[in-house]
């Protein structure tokens, strides 16, 4: 079924219900959950994020603003300052998936688009795993090859890295409590020796001194 377009005409005075709606039937979403899941570009410098490449849980759809040309259709979605600290990276990207809700009217006016969008504060979460089939154009879109590549390679990479550290650290502390569990068994081997020593010299030197006294 071909998607729908609108007329910023048709859509400018609507509700925020009937705005949703629209971007409902667009967006083929089923449950009234605007439930996504995207990529956070490195955050660098800022404190704030975007969801870029956004795609919908149900069916993977990769999403776009239903406008007619001439208004930008790209969908990057603001994702608050607490967030992005919590789900973002300074120099890597990350997967999440979140739910979406209108931006405050004063944003949509800003950008000139009744369906401007944001993350709803609160719902994102890592993926710790993609999606089962990760869409081919993803991969191979003239625009997109490199970085989408890119990305989920680094993906993998941390998430096998973030293992690997866990696994060591693991490792790290067991050796450490051996050692030291080790360590505290010769020492108190050592101070047993010791008292022992002491114990038969205090012996010998009253030995020598009773054979002392009995040979005067």
């Amino acid at each position: 079924m071909e998607e729908k377009v609108y007329e910023l005409e048709e859509i400018e005075n609507l509700s925020e219900q009937e705005l949703k709606a629209c971007l409902e039937n667009s967006w083929n979403i089923k449950n009234g959950q605007f439930e996504v899941w995207g990529e956070i570009k490195p955050l660098k410098d800022t404190a704030w994020g975007y969801l870029t490449n956004p795609r919908t849980i149900s069916d993977n759809k990769l999403i776009t603003y239903p406008l007619i040309k001439g208004i930008s259709r790209i969908c990057e979605f603001f994702i608050n300052p607490k967030d992005a600290k919590k789900f973002g990276d300074r120099d890597l990207p990350s997967f999440i998936r979140c739910k979406l809700d209108l931006s405050p009217l004063s944003e949509r006016e800003k950008f000139n688009n009744p369906f401007h969008m944001k993350v709803l504060p609160g719902t994102c979460s890592l993926l710790e795993e993609l999606p089962e089939e990760v869409p081919h154009e993803i991969l191979t879109d003239n625009e997109k090859t490199f970085f989408i590549s890119k990305s989920i390679y680094k993906f993998y990479y941390r998430q096998a890295d973030e293992k690997i550290k866990q696994e060591f650290e693991t490792i790290k502390t067991k050796q450490e409590k051996e050692f030291s569990d080790a360590r505290d068994h010769a020492e108190k081997h050592l101070e047993a020796i010791q008292n022992e020593s002491s114990s038969s010299e205090e012996k010998r030197d009253a030995a020598i001194k009773i054979n002392q006294a009995l040979v005067g």
